[in-house]
């Protein structure tokens, strides 16, 4: 009845991230499935940003408020079976859970308290989503490749998930928090750009497979070798910024030579070979765990609120033997999307 009532009354509905310190909010007042309006703001203080949501809310019967959790101390466990979380390394301290197709996604309980009590002030938390909710939600909305093993991330700013899918089945899942100081490290211990296929017993892998994939990488070793001269520069251009980085403008530009780098293309730079770094890591550690001996990455897809790189892109390519596909997505819409589809 609730429902049947819901459709007739104007409904608002919003989304909220924390960016870089930032309250970041959209929200969208409904009726019928039709958007009436839409409004997108910013609040550098939480004040500010508390009585705006109060003053929302006070406009509507129905009102709803979803979080992006953006917390370090969540996950997913490979389970169904909540006892045998300790051996997978989870349950240490206490924990939410909420299950996610053959998985659970788990978080602090501390997180959940905290901001359930912070959004008190203004009214009521409703919504919590992990960003691996939000990725495996991308999934479902992808087309399915049959038999194929996917490998699927999610990316909005500093917060990263990923999963590796086979069908709809998850195979892994991981969380990462993007740190300000990005370790940019990717090479080996004589100082080269290696791969990561290099390192890992491929004997349970497909022959043809893995010469196909040795094959492409011919193709991508030039590009490699004036992306490693690039990274190289870069890396120079960081270490020369120390003092400027410490400086509130962010948009400074500095002479190199010829060249005038924007600190915050050094940032994204950074932030970029970050995210590359977290999947190639990730995507070792799949390919070295027995359980899924003899499994290779047939695709990539990036769902990305911000434009990647490209040259992080291929290098992230000329590492792991699979061209990345980049969607551009809006997380906000569709933190929206999915407060709405919970409560049909």
């Amino acid at each position: 009845m609730l429902s049947f009532i819901r459709q007739f009354l104007p409904q608002l509905f919003v989304a909220v991230i924390l960016d870089d310190e930032k309250f970041t909010i959209k929200a969208i007042q409904l009726r019928s499935n039709n958007i009436l309006t839409s409004e997108e703001k910013s609040f550098d203080k939480e004040d500010k940003f508390l009585e705006h949501l109060k003053l929302l809310s006070k406009r509507f019967h129905f009102h709803y408020t979803g979080l992006l959790l953006d917390s370090k101390e969540q996950g997913l466990a490979m389970t169904l079976d909540e006892k045998e979380f300790e051996k997978l390394g989870v349950g240490k301290i206490s924990i939410k859970t909420m299950p996610l197709n053959n998985a659970f996604i788990y978080t602090a309980t501390e997180h959940i308290d905290y901001f359930d009590s912070f959004f008190e002030k203004s009214g009521e938390l409703d919504f919590i989503f992990s960003p691996l909710a939000l990725l495996y939600y991308c999934v479902r909305r992808s087309d399915i490749d049959p038999g194929k093993t996917i490998l699927y991330v999610f990316k909005h700013k500093k917060i990263m998930s990923l999963l590796i899918c086979k069908d709809r089945k998850i195979l892994i899942g991981k969380y990462h928090f993007i740190e300000d100081e990005a370790g940019l490290e990717m090479v080996d211990e004589d100082g080269d750009l290696g791969t990561i296929l290099d390192d890992i017993d491929l004997s349970g892998l497909d022959d043809e497979k893995i010469e196909d994939k040795k094959e492409e990488k011919k193709d991508i070793d030039l590009n490699l070798d004036n992306f490693d001269e690039t990274l190289d520069d870069k890396l120079a251009q960081l270490d020369q910024l120390d003092d400027v980085l410490n400086e509130d403008d962010t948009n400074v530009k500095v002479d190199f030579g010829d060249e005038k780098i924007e600190i915050d293309e050094l940032n994204q730079f950074s932030n970029d070979m970050e995210f590359c770094r977290n999947i190639i890591k990730n995507l070792e550690e799949f390919y070295k765990d027995e359980r899924y001996q003899g499994s290779f990455i047939d695709k990539l897809l990036i769902f990305a609120s911000e434009p990647i790189l490209q040259g992080a892109l291929d290098f992230l390519e000329g590492e792991i033997f699979v061209s990345p596909s980049v969607k551009e997505i809006n997380t906000y819409d569709l933190l929206l999307e999915l407060m709405q589809k919970e409560l049909k």
